[in-house]
């Protein structure tokens, strides 16, 4: 287990709060193109 123990809880947090953002923004980002596509192609 790689898991750097003098991280301290505040940088922990933001990672997840960041890893959490950048997955929503690209699964935001694959539906509205799936949208788009099918919208355009109906």
């Amino acid at each position: 287990m790689a898991y750097d123990w003098d991280r301290n809880e505040r940088d922990g947090r933001f990672d997840e709060l960041a890893a959490g953002l950048i997955f929503f923004t690209i699964i935001t980002l694959l539906l509205l193109s799936a949208y788009l596509v099918t919208g355009l192609a109906a």
